[in-house]
């Protein structure tokens, strides 16, 4: 396993050397979190806050930058590859690193979690951590564990939201498991449930009076139905949580059946013992069991019309560890050295695929948020104000892009332009970039700068971009 560590290690390192490489511009989640480390707080719109304090220490450490985001992101995903084969090595030994690189195959994680996404990034990570602390307590359990499994509720609680989902998942397994239905009605029960109560209470109170903010961005995303569009709808809920489960583990299963189900079935017929105990099976056969009635019953009773992937992401991870207990028998070593080398051609590939999207929309005169040259912009921003003290700057993701470039200004974005100080330069883009920034400084007869330039990695002309801005001093 220490080989898979290692080679995972290096392969999120060389990913977040490529993101500062690449682009000076923020991804939208990145440009989100630009805009709300700029002050703690005890929440943040509809997301929980443990995301945004971790992105705030680090750029204690980075300022706040582009390698900060990718430092972040990629620990966190180390970690949870570091955590799920953690959860995995008391089941399948030395397999745990393997099971855990296959996580790659799964498109939400290997890709998109990669491209553009940060509580998701959290919450998966929380979620490994909680199902090898779950694990260990399943196999023998203890006091710390009980506090440690609280603990990981608590924080992934902080991670994201529903998080409670996979630790119901994970209780109501071991509910149903004769073997297992001991360990929860244990007395260290109420202790962990403390320990998680503790931990997400400030957070609580403070959702509490910002309900409807937080409760408004969850119903957005689900697309809740209440009542209006009828059954037909809430079946096409269930259709939408078939299809984000398939999405994210289609090609997963087709490379694991092909390359090692296949190989075992043929050990298992010619007489090789059953890789893992049947109560081991049974878990994992309840466990997908309750999460399809779940995600039914939400459609059904719930009113929930759309599942995203990412949704689906903390409780569908683990599916690579799933599918290896599911084994029939212990695969070749033939194959598994196959897989091995598939699971490294890939993260390859992915690994390329990463680091040429932004070239290559660029190069195709399809820019999108990497492509904004905030670099050249800020650049021009200096020619004329030597000095900044003071950014006001729209839109919001522009604004995130050029605090990096202004580590030291204070940044502002349009409903906080009265708290400007200092000199201040007021910065817009669009077609009307030179209004836009008039009305930015209150200043209807004024001249702006105003400027055109190209996206990065683009050389045709009709994508260029049109920016302003003016610069006053405000005692």
């Amino acid at each position: 396993m220490r080989r898979w560590i290692w080679i995972a290690f290096v392969y999120f390192a060389l990913q977040a050397l490529s993101r500062v490489l690449v682009s000076p511009a923020p991804e939208l989640d990145e440009a989100e979190q630009l805009l709300w480390t700029r002050h703690l707080a005890w929440g943040y719109g509809a997301q929980p806050p443990l995301y945004t304090w971790l992105q705030w220490a680090v750029f204690q450490i980075t300022g706040p930058s582009i390698a900060g985001l990718a430092l972040l992101k990629n620990l966190m995903l180390l970690g949870t590859y570091a955590a799920l084969a953690w959860a995995a090595w008391p089941l399948v030994g030395s397999a745990a690193g393997l099971v855990a690189a296959a996580m790659l195959w799964l498109p939400q994680i290997g890709w998109e979690s990669q491209r553009d996404l940060t509580h998701t990034v959290l919450a998966t990570a929380c979620a490994a951590l909680a199902l090898g602390v779950f694990v260990r307590l399943m196999l023998r359990p203890r006091p710390a564990l009980y506090l440690a499994f609280g603990a990981a509720v608590g924080f992934g609680l902080l991670a994201k939201y529903n998080l409670v989902i996979l630790h119901a998942l994970l209780v109501g397994t071991a509910l149903v498991s004769p073997t297992l239905r001991d360990r929860v009605f244990s007395r260290w029960t109420l202790a962990a449930v403390a320990v998680a109560l503790l931990v997400v209470l400030p957070h609580a109170a403070w959702a509490l009076q910002h309900a409807a903010e937080v409760t408004r961005g969850t119903a957005q995303k689900m697309a809740l139905d209440h009542g209006d569009g009828g059954f037909v709808a809430r079946l096409a809920g269930v259709w939408s949580a078939v299809n984000a489960v398939v999405s994210m583990v289609a090609l997963w299963g087709l490379v694991f059946g092909l390359m090692v189900v296949r190989p075992a079935w043929r050990a298992a017929r010619a007489g090789a013992a059953p890789a893992q105990p049947p109560q081991v099976r049974r878990a994992v056969l309840v466990y997908f069991g309750l999460l399809a009635l779940m995600l039914v019953a939400m459609a059904l009773a719930g009113g929930v019309t759309h599942f995203k992937g990412r949704w689906m992401q903390p409780m569908l991870f683990l599916v690579p560890l799933a599918g290896w207990l599911l084994l029939p028998a212990a695969p070749p070593a033939a194959a598994v050295r196959r897989f091995e080398l598939a699971t490294v051609v890939l993260a390859a590939l992915l690994l390329v695929g990463i680091t040429l999207r932004a070239p290559l929309a660029g190069w195709k005169a399809d820019p999108d948020e990497l492509n904004e040259p905030v670099g050249a912009l800020a650049g021009e921003l200096r020619a004329v104000a030597p000095r900044v003290d003071t950014l006001v700057v729209s839109p919001p993701r522009l604004a995130a892009g050029l605090r990096p470039q202004f580590p030291q200004a204070r940044l502002l974005l349009p409903a906080e332009a009265a708290a400007a100080r200092g000199v201040t330069v007021y910065v817009a883009a669009g077609e009307d970039a030179a209004d836009e920034a008039r009305t930015l400084a209150a200043q209807p007869g004024a001249r702006p700068h105003e400027w055109t330039l190209l996206p990065l990695y683009t050389r045709d002309a009709r994508q260029a971009r049109r920016y302003a801005a003016l610069v006053i001093r405000r005692d």
